[in-house]
């Protein structure tokens, strides 16, 4: 197994531009109140299932674009684990790239709360001890918040990524604003 690999994280930069790239088009053309670019940022605790080890901190930095209220597309990075263990260190981080949908329940000002969903493509890399891995498998999430202004939102967020037979659950506060 190698410590690290350029693969993983080739690939999910290579989706991330390829992304980027496809909905440049997009950015120049005149936008709605609801269309546009966003960034966000989560952080909250993570629980390894199946694993003896303790909650860690984690956090996910991401951005992407609306195409309108209900509808985007997603990517960024996230490290799930990176603690010290008896036996070695124990970590957890990738890139993700997916979808996100949710229903925003309008105060007629564009403010409001929200539900919604994400899931897409979740390209890891997992230390424990001297063994390491990396691969590509799935990521799910729900999130509940309140859209203060058009641009700016917080929210609740539970995230499940997966690689290979680990599960990371990350339960998480974020904010996410709007270009």
């Amino acid at each position: 197994m190698k410590l690290f690999s350029a693969t993983a994280p080739t690939t999910a930069l290579a989706l991330t531009g390829a992304a980027l790239l496809a909905l440049s088009p997009l950015a120049v053309q005149a936008q709605s109140p609801d269309q546009g670019f966003f960034i966000d940022a989560r952080v909250g605790q993570t629980d390894l299932k199946d694993v003896s080890a303790s909650d860690d901190t984690g956090f996910a930095l991401g951005g992407g674009y609306w195409f309108n209220r209900a509808f985007a597309v997603e990517a960024g990075y996230t490290q799930l684990y990176d603690k010290r263990q008896v036996g070695g260190d124990l970590e957890l981080d990738g890139f993700y790239a997916g979808l996100k949908g949710r229903a925003l329940f309008d105060r007629g000002d564009g403010s409001g709360f929200f539900l919604g969903g994400r899931g897409g493509l979740f390209v890891w890399d997992g230390q424990a001890g001297a063994f390491s891995d990396d691969g590509s498998d799935w990521y799910l999430g729900a999130f509940a918040g309140y859209q203060i202004t058009r641009n700016l939102g917080l929210s609740v967020n539970y995230d499940r990524f997966n690689a290979d037979d680990l599960d990371a659950d990350l339960l998480s506060a974020g904010i996410e604003y709007r270009f």
